[in-house]
């Protein structure tokens, strides 16, 4: 039986080679095997695909996920969710779960962030966050 490192391998690999189908229809089939918990190795990877405004949907659903599996501290996932989330177009979710974070901000945290205010041009709230 696939353990949680099994299936969050295979996730990242195809990832890695940017086939969202098959890294979708991975997490899918581990969501439905009750001996794969899935966590911050499984959410992560499948952040970073989430890219581009058109999947914007899918990550407000991968989002939700992770609030009902009680994640949501989890700065690995946060840090790809607040990319994510900036990366989609809506700064603003980008921003919540940046303030939504218990004081465990990282550096990369901050960095994402920030990079997500400078990507839409928002240079006083990037530098607001700065300093």
């Amino acid at each position: 039986e696939p353990n949680s490192v099994s299936w969050n391998a295979l996730i990242a690999g195809f990832v890695q080679s940017r086939d969202l189908k098959m890294a979708f229809w991975l997490f899918d089939s581990m969501e439905m095997k009750a001996a794969a918990k899935m966590d911050d190795g499984t959410f992560a990877p499948l952040l970073t695909l989430l890219d581009d405004p058109m999947f914007y949907d899918l990550s407000k659903q991968i989002h939700a996920k992770v609030l009902k599996l009680g994640l949501e501290q989890e700065i690995t996932i946060c840090n790809a969710m607040v990319s994510s989330y900036a990366d989609c177009g809506s700064v603003s979710d980008a921003k919540r779960v940046f303030d939504g974070l218990d004081g465990s901000k990282d550096l990369i945290t901050w960095n994402a962030m920030i990079a997500g205010f400078s990507k839409y041009e928002l240079k006083e709230s990037a530098f607001e966050l700065f300093i």
